[in-house]
């Protein structure tokens, strides 16, 4: 054990027929000093970035939602948000600017007006096996007219408009 503070943990274990956590352990119960690092004897390259798959796509990222670009790169949704929240991109969502449908001014609302002349509906959602389409209807007998024959219909929400 004369080796132990002399040669790295590594070296030391493989001559001990042991584990190099076994000599590290032995070494600091007996308060022996740790070897000095292994010269290199520069066979090892030196850290090179490889670039990301994703850097071709970046004019797309925060633009269009990341399920949209991974699906062009060939990678995971998850892998595209990481890329983004590391270099400071905002999602998509975060430019989007929403704004309500509004009918031309010369066609007549087929909704029923409410609360100072908003027009008030609901929106449905429409299961048709694995499909699923909403619809916005003033009633749920106008969205079951609507609906194809064996739809299901679920209610989502009131909308103002």
């Amino acid at each position: 054990m004369h080796l132990i503070g002399v040669l790295p943990d590594r070296e030391v274990a493989a001559l001990a027929n042991c584990t190099p956590a076994n000599i590290s352990m032995y070494r600091r119960r007996k308060q022996l000093p740790e070897a000095p690092p292994a010269v290199s004897d520069g066979r090892r390259r030196p850290a090179v970035s490889r670039g990301s798959l994703l850097d071709a796509y970046a004019s797309m990222i925060g633009v269009l939602p990341d399920a949209a670009v991974a699906e062009a790169a060939g990678c995971t949704a998850a892998n595209v948000s990481l890329y983004r929240r590391r270099r400071g991109i905002p999602s998509s969502i975060a430019h989007r600017v929403i704004t309500p449908y509004q009918a031309p001014p010369s066609a007549p609302s087929p909704r029923p007006t409410n609360l100072e002349g908003s027009s008030v509906a609901s929106l449905y959602e429409v299961k048709i096996g694995e499909a699923r389409r909403f619809i916005v209807a003033a009633s749920l007998a106008e969205a079951q007219d609507r609906a194809p024959p064996g739809a299901l219909l679920a209610w989502v929400g009131t909308m103002l408009g």
